[in-house]
């Protein structure tokens, strides 16, 4: 059975988190198995997820991942980053409100992931708002990894 994580944060990333998300990304696949990895592409700290995961599936190669949508994919025209797997849209996800779009997925996808890895360094009506969502779930799942200043 494949184990998942979900990876978001800021739109911009206001200190240094490269060295310790590529530490996350592999003790994500090391230590928790992880092989299937969902983020967004939105901000900067989803460009940097592209990044380290594509470096990561180099080093491993049965990992998966996957751009996932708020928006139905004919709407937008996404370009799906070297070495990604597919883009993922969630069944129901279409019928969302495009204002409920991005928050209904960022929900769907803590729901359903076994480990979250997020950057959330200040308090915000995005990330942070993500972040008090897995954690009032994280008493089962998900556990939670957080880059950021904010526990």
């Amino acid at each position: 059975m494949e184990k998942r994580c979900f990876l978001f944060g800021h739109k911009v990333i206001t200190e240094p988190v490269e060295h310790s998300l590529e530490r996350a990304i592999d003790r994500s696949i090391v230590e928790f198995q992880i092989t299937e990895f969902m983020v967004g592409n939105y901000g900067e700290f989803d460009k940097l997820c592209a990044r380290k995961l594509q470096k990561a599936k180099e080093k491993y190669p049965h990992i998966h991942i996957y751009s996932a949508l708020a928006y139905y994919p004919e709407k937008n025209k996404w370009r799906l980053p070297e070495k990604f797997d597919g883009f993922y849209f969630p069944d129901g996800q279409e019928r969302v409100p495009p204002k409920a779009a991005i928050p209904k997925l960022n929900s769907y996808l803590v729901d359903t992931s076994d480990l979250i890895i997020c950057y959330v360094s200040y308090i915000s009506n995005g990330a942070y708002s993500v972040l008090r969502y897995a954690q009032k779930k994280s008493k089962r799942k998900p556990f939670i990894i957080n880059l950021g200043d904010i526990k």
